[in-house]
């Protein structure tokens, strides 16, 4: 009765932390947000982004990670910082590549 109780509980907590893992990683997956621009050379774009405070009280200091690589200078963001979203509010990054 001991063995089936402890293979019991080994399988529960590998089942929970496969499930804690998949919980990780979609949370990580839908804090990313991928916006391609498919142009041909010469042309420009810009495209919205829309960031939705759905808080109960308004966040502050939101900013937007800087763009790097061999692509920096050919996107820009703005603004760089948006200083308020009040409580379900609504701003606007522009990105333009």
């Amino acid at each position: 009765m001991n063995n089936k109780k402890s293979y019991f509980l080994s399988i529960f907590g590998i089942l929970l932390l496969c499930l804690f893992l998949f919980a990780t990683m979609m949370a990580v997956s839908s804090a990313f947000y991928i916006l391609a621009f498919n142009l041909p050379p010469g042309e420009s774009d810009s495209k919205n982004i829309t960031v939705v405070n759905y808080q109960d009280t308004p966040v502050y200091n939101i900013s937007h990670t800087p763009v790097a690589g061999a692509g920096a200078g050919m996107v820009c963001i703005e603004p760089d910082r948006i200083a308020e979203i009040e409580a379900d509010g609504t701003a606007d990054f522009v990105i333009t590549a």
